[in-house]
């Protein structure tokens, strides 16, 4: 593949060629090297219509979803089941669960009737950064004196996860609570977000909503001094192939000696964000922001691994269509254009906040995630985004 710089590109970091032997030690790793694709179950507990409901949710080492199952199953069909994104209805057409799964970032939505048919308590557990080491958070979805969604009893295994207090928001037609709880592991950091939301429609009927976010890992700052020297990512390609890049971030911030195992079919960058694309849909993107004396590294995986996720329930016809959740991304051939994807650093926003999540099936805002192909690789704010900001922009 012709790998050359296009003019708007000021150089190419690294080289095109695969790594002749992986040096075996000697590395500095921090956590925001490693992989960020995690292989597990998440589970999620949540109360719908008084009974307590189980969703586990099952990712493979490239971060795809693999299964999910609902326990218990009985009056449940899987009316969507595609690469990434389940959606369940129970018989009486009173609720539905969706669930996504896409890079980095995990969601599971309920829609039912009344808020009190999502009241109750419930629980997240899951291996946050993929350590093995398992990790629970309880919360209770209840009314205020008002009538609105409340948040409460929000706590967690892992004494050192920051809980946030419980936000609200009120609109003409929509009641809103909120709260969010950040983990933190070495330079890395990862927010889980709890949103219980109320809407009124237009003729008057109500809609209640409970989702459950867990997003992307996200790098923390460091002294430049100790983010510096030499790193490492390792993973896994949807073929099963291992694959591994090393690279350099140096005191300025910039990124170098990229280079990938397998080759890679291009490497590309600017000075501070380099991404490696293995094939049209398998890429990882490194990005490395100084400021005020501090590195932030992320590593992101854009994996599109086209996986069909099995499931428990029992299966609807049209479940599987060809509607594909993972549709390539790189539309017009376009990827890889510099600058950081993550759109001012934002993008972990809870998605869809005016409550249209997991509407008819577009995932992203109208299911392209890369919108048009241009990964519009924008510096991230230079990575300084508000904690506020740090569960799924979907």
């Amino acid at each position: 593949m012709n790998s050359a710089p296009r003019r708007r590109w000021p150089r190419v970091v690294g080289a095109l060629a695969a790594v002749a032997a992986v040096v075996a030690g000697g590395l500095a790793i921090s956590s925001a090297s490693a992989s960020a694709a995690t292989a597990g179950t998440n589970s999620v507990s949540l109360p719908l219509f008084g009974v307590p409901l189980t969703v586990d949710i099952t990712t493979d080492a490239t971060g795809t979803l693999t299964n999910v199952a609902v326990n218990p199953a009985d009056g449940f069909t899987a009316t969507e089941l595609k690469p990434n994104h389940v959606v369940f209805e129970n018989s009486a057409g009173t609720a539905t669960i969706s669930v996504r799964n896409r890079d980095g970032r995990q969601s599971l939505s309920v829609r039912a009737g009344a808020l009190a048919d999502i009241t109750g308590s419930g629980t997240w557990t899951g291996d946050v950064f993929g350590t093995g080491s398992s990790t629970s958070v309880n919360y209770t979805v209840g009314a205020r004196e008002d009538g609105s969604p409340d948040i409460t009893g929000v706590s967690s295994s892992d004494a050192t996860a920051q809980i946030g207090a419980t936000t609200y928001s009120s609109e003409e037609d929509e009641q809103e609570a909120r709260v969010e709880v950040m983990f933190t592991s070495g330079a890395s950091k990862r927010t889980l977000a709890i949103r219980a939301e109320v809407e009124t429609e237009e003729d008057g009927t109500k809609e209640a909503s409970l989702k459950i976010s867990l997003g992307p890992t996200r790098g923390l700052p460091q002294l430049a001094a100790d983010a510096a020297g030499p790193k490492v990512w390792n993973g896994q390609l949807c073929d099963g192939t291992t694959a591994r890049i090393d690279y350099t971030i140096n005191l300025d911030g910039t990124v170098s000696n990229v280079t990938a195992t397998p080759a890679a079919e291009s490497i590309r960058g600017e000075e501070h964000t380099v991404v490696v694309r293995f094939t049209q849909r398998q890429r990882v993107q490194i990005t490395s922001v100084l400021n005020d004396g501090y590195i932030t590294v992320n590593v992101k995986e854009r994996l599109r691994c086209d996986r069909t996720p099995g499931t428990n329930v029992t299966i609807g016809d049209d479940a599987s269509d060809d509607h594909n959740d993972n549709r390539d991304d790189n539309r017009g051939g376009n990827d890889d254009r510099g600058g950081s994807e993550d759109r001012g650093g934002n993008e972990d926003r809870d998605d869809n906040r005016g409550g249209n999540d997991d509407r008819g099936g577009s995932d992203d805002r109208g299911g392209s995630d890369d919108r048009g192909g241009n990964d519009r690789d924008r510096n991230e704010s230079e990575h300084n985004e508000s904690e506020h900001n740090e569960s799924e922009h979907e």
